[in-house]
C-alpha cells in the first residue's frame, strides 16, 4: 500500500508551499466562460484540459464546456447528442480524452441511471447501455482507476447507499464489487485517484471523518488512521496532485 499524504487547503491558502514554487492562487480571466452555477461536475481530460457539464442556477443546464489551461480558454462544445440537463451527477476520466458521466437529478424526471461517455476528439456524447448498472442515484462520487476503468461509491437512491461499482469501458460493463469491509453508506462525499488502481475517499453526509482507500487489485477498502485529518464535512472537493498526494478543499463542516 502506498504511503498516503493528504494536504488540507482552507481559507484559500495552500498549506504546502514546497509543492508549488509560487504558492499562490491565480485568477484566470478567459474571454468566454460558463455562466455562474452550482451542483455541476468536472473531470480531467488528461494534460491540461477539463470537461465541465450541467449544473443549476434557476434552470438546469445541459451545456458541455472544455477548459484549456495552455490557452486559458473555455470552449462551448455543441455535440449532436448529449445528456439531459442535470445536477448532482458525477464524472471521471476514462483515460485519453474520454470522460464517464453517471446519474444525477434530471429536471422533470428525478433520479437518473444513465451511463454516458464523452469523447473530446470526436466531440461526441455516447449513451451506453450496459446490461447491469447502479440504481438511479445522485450525490454519489466517482474516480478513475487508471486505464479505462472508473470507481463509483455511495450516493442517494431513496436512502444513502454503500455500494462499490466499477465501470469498464472496454467491456461496457458495470460490476458490483463485494469487498469484505467497506465505508458506511453515505452521500456528498469525495473521491480521487491515488495512482495505479487505488482511490481515496473522505467524508460525506452520514459518513464521519474517515479516510478510506480502495484497491481494485485486491478488491479491498482499507480504513486509514492518520494522526491528523480534516474534520467531518460534506460538499467538499478533492483532486490529485500527482503521485500519491491529494488536495482537499472545503469550508462546510458536517454536523
Amino acid at each position: 500500500m502506498k504511503t498516503l499524504k493528504t494536504i488540507l487547503c482552507g481559507l484559500g491558502l495552500l498549506i504546502a508551499p514546497a509543492l508549488h514554487a509560487q504558492d499562490d492562487w491565480t485568477l484566470k480571466s478567459p474571454a468566454t466562460k460558463p455562466s455562474g452555477r452550482y451542483y455541476h461536475a468536472m473531470a480531467s481530460h488528461g494534460g491540461d484540459q477539463v470537461l465541465f457539464f450541467g449544473g443549476l442556477d434557476g434552470p438546469f443546464y445541459d451545456d458541455t464546456w472544455v477548459y484549456d489551461l495552455s490557452d486559458n480558454t473555455w470552449t462551448l462544445k455543441s455535440p449532436a447528442t448529449k445528456p439531459s440537463a442535470r445536477v448532482y451527477h458525477a464524472m471521471a476520466s476514462l483515460g485519453g480524452d474520454q470522460v464517464l458521466l453517471f446519474g444525477g437529478l434530471v429536471s422533470g424526471s428525478g433520479r437518473n441511471d444513465e451511463t454516458w461517455v464523452y469523447d473530446l476528439s470526436d466531440n461526441t456524447w455516447t449513451l451506453k447501455s450496459p446490461a447491469t448498472k447502479p440504481s438511479a442515484r445522485l450525490r454519489h462520487a466517482m474516480a478513475s482507476l487508471g486505464g479505462d476503468q472508473v470507481l463509483l461509491f455511495g450516493g442517494f437512491d431513496d436512502s444513502s447507499d454503500d455500494e462499490t461499482w466499477v465501470y469498464d469501458l472496454s467491456d461496457n460493463a458495470w460490476t458490483l464489487k463485494s469487498p469484505a469491509t467497506k465505508p458506511s453508506a453515505r452521500r456528498s462525499h469525495a473521491m480521487v485517484p491515488l495512482g495505479g488502481d487505488q482511490v481515496l475517499l473522505f467524508g460525506g453526509d452520514d459518513g464521519p471523518d474517515e479516510t478510506w482507500v480502495y484497491d481494485l487489485s485486491d478488491n479491498t477498502w482499507t480504513l486509514k488512521s492518520p494522526a491528523t485529518k480534516p474534520s467531518a464535512r460534506v460538499y467538499h472537493a478533492m483532486a490529485s496532485l500527482g503521485g500519491d498526494q491529494v488536495l482537499l478543499y472545503s469550508l462546510r463542516v458536517s454536523l
